[in-house]
């Protein structure tokens, strides 16, 4: 995807996430966009150890989008603990869309937050996104 691309995609993402909690018709027509495209090639065995997790969210955003944010990193943070294992990035899709950016390519998110499980290489070995729980967490990191 080119970079251009790519911050259209942000672009239009966010804008979609500060414009409420009700589904617009657009985020209806991209989820079935999004569901015609080929699955990802199988994980080998040795491509699919997470080896870094980053979350991206929001920094500015309406009451019930903060709400899953929060018990979204309230739940990664209990399961990676105050010292993760292993390296745990927080960016924000609003003030920090540069860095943002790099994950939303890999695959963008339809709901805040994404928390993306990479391998040592940078590849997706999972998206998570919206609320989540410690058990959805606890899977994603065992792949």
């Amino acid at each position: 995807m080119s970079t251009w691309s790519a911050r259209v995609l942000t672009g239009a993402l966010l804008a979609l996430a500060l414009a409420g909690c009700k589904p617009a018709a657009e985020n209806v027509a991209a989820a079935k966009s999004a569901a015609t495209r080929p699955a990802p090639p199988a994980k080998t065995e040795a491509s699919a150890r997470v080896a870094r997790v980053v979350f991206v969210d929001q920094e500015k955003c309406c009451a019930c989008t903060r709400k899953r944010i929060d018990s979204s990193w309230k739940a990664l943070t209990a399961v990676v603990g105050a010292t993760p294992r292993l390296p745990v990035d927080r960016y924000h899709l609003d003030t920090q869309e540069v860095q943002a950016e790099e994950f939303l390519s890999k695959k963008p998110i339809m709901a805040a937050p994404g928390i993306y499980f990479l391998d040592k290489a940078g590849a997706l070995v999972e998206l998570l996104q919206g609320e989540v729980t410690e058990a959805q967490i606890r899977s994603a990191l065992a792949k």
